[in-house]
């Protein structure tokens, strides 16, 4: 598995990549109208062509890291916005979830804002990632809830995690 930084011609991996982790793994603490509204949004046109230029401008601005497979498959991603320490998202396809790809991953961002001089970062965790977040040092600071362009809602966990004591 390789990580490297994502370039703008993986913005359609990304958005693969996202949608189908949030319609597999999602559904274990989520309704489908809430997978619906967080995967997509009013039209799969619409849902497109927004992710793909939120995915652009991250690229361009942000810190985002790729997974690439042996066969130079982009299987999974992160995204850090590193002037106010966010971690946007870790996905994987669920056909490689469990398997340390979202770990290294999320490493990679780590590794990135310590060289930024981030401090701490922090994370709208979605319920099923919870977990995830927990392995990777974060501390649970409280429940949310967020609430979709479409004006769906769905419980979520605010976590932090203190990179000065690592």
């Amino acid at each position: 598995m390789i990580i490297r930084k994502a370039e703008i011609k993986d913005t359609e991996a990304l958005w693969l990549i996202q949608t189908q982790a949030i319609r597999c793994i999602g559904t274990s603490h989520y309704s489908p109208e809430q997978i619906e509204a967080w995967a997509g949004g009013l039209t799969p046109e619409e849902s497109h062509s927004r992710a793909i230029e939120g995915f652009s401008k991250s690229i361009e601005h942000g810190t985002v890291f790729v997974a690439e497979d042996f066969d130079s498959t982009v299987v999974g991603f992160s995204s850090l916005h590193a002037q106010s320490g966010e971690v946007g998202a870790v996905y994987v396809l669920p056909t490689y979830a469990r398997r340390g790809i979202g770990r290294q991953l999320f490493e990679a961002l780590e590794e990135e804002a310590h060289r930024l001089g981030v401090h701490t970062l922090h994370v709208k965790a979605s319920l099923n990632a919870v977990a995830f977040y927990d392995r990777v040092g974060f501390k649970f600071e409280q429940e949310a809830i967020h609430r979709f362009r479409t004006g769906i809602e769905m419980p979520c966990a605010i976590m932090k995690k203190d990179l000065q004591a690592t």
